[in-house]
């Protein structure tokens, strides 16, 4: 009799044991999910944008106004609310919200939607919803689009300054404008790295490389080449000035420039790429001058 409940004893601990093995096991596994997570992130100037969702597909279903109701508090996304994050101040749809981490939750509508942005981030569902923690809701309307089966986030039309968050699925597009003080927060930042730093003639260079590329504030970035060029008269500090003088139409001192740049570079490693780079803008420069020589 005692070996006998010996013996359903050791069952009843082998059988414990290999079920808690098993669950162990299940809880490590990473299987795959029906609605897999994405993320989507993008700089826009110098502003990051991120966005954590989880991308529920279609499988014949009716989308809008069924799975999805019209009018109702949606998620924008399966299993838990979709998280988007900005890392500088932005203005949506021409309403501002300050830089931080937020729950993108929407109502769908047949005629518009309104895009909610909630502090109260990390929320498994609708259910967690609390609207005193929205911080801006925004009108958008729908656009009809090509057939998405999984629900897709992408960013587009990206310039220095604005871009547009678009959110697809089924046979709708939501597209929600984005605007951002590129410029303002990027002249603000350069002068306060120039004021701690005065000396650093790879500061002054960013800042006319800047004014370069956005084609703003040329005769600042003119300043800021010839501050390069006092302390460090190298053939880049050269190549920027004399490319900002051409954008004002100073094209006689652009020239001048860019063949003292091309004095400077010529015991640089890299002087056989960089000639002919030279050689064609003191062309062009040349050419719009009306065949200066």
């Amino acid at each position: 009799m005692m070996n006998h409940s010996k013996y359903i004893w050791s069952f009843a601990v082998i059988t414990v044991c290999l079920l808690f093995h098993s669950t162990i096991i299940k809880a490590q596994l990473n299987l795959p999910q029906t609605s897999p997570k994405a993320t989507v992130f993008q700089t826009v100037g110098i502003t990051d944008i991120k966005i954590d969702y989880h991308k529920p597909s279609v499988k014949g279903r009716i989308i809008w106004g069924n799975v999805v109701p019209f009018d109702s508090i949606w998620r924008t996304g399966a299993n838990e609310a979709t998280a988007i994050s900005f890392s500088s101040d932005v203005m949506i749809e021409g309403k501002p919200l300050a830089a931080g981490k937020y729950a993108l939750y929407t109502i769908p509508g047949k005629e518009d939607w309104t895009i909610i942005f909630n502090k109260k981030k990390d929320l498994a569902g609708p259910y967690n919803y609390d609207k005193t923690f929205d911080i801006l809701r925004v009108k958008v309307k729908p656009l009809a689009n090509e057939m998405t089966e999984s629900l897709l986030f992408h960013i587009s039309d990206v310039t220095l300054s604005a871009c547009t968050i678009n959110l697809e699925w089924e046979k709708v597009r939501i597209p929600i404008k984005v605007s951002i003080e590129t410029d303002a927060k990027y002249m603000a930042y350069i002068k306060d790295l120039i004021h701690s730093e005065p000396d650093d003639a790879a500061l002054y260079r960013a800042g006319a490389e800047y004014t370069l590329m956005s084609g703003l504030h040329q005769d600042i970035g003119v300043q800021w080449a010839e501050m390069a060029i006092n302390y460090k008269p190298d053939y880049e500090a050269y190549w920027l000035r004399g490319n900002l003088r051409a954008k004002l139409g100073k094209y006689e001192d652009a020239i001048d420039d860019l063949n003292r740049g091309l004095a400077a570079a010529k015991n640089d490693k890299d002087y056989a790429e960089i000639k002919p780079e030279f050689e064609k803008k003191i062309a062009e420069f040349k050419n719009k001058k009306g065949g200066l020589k």
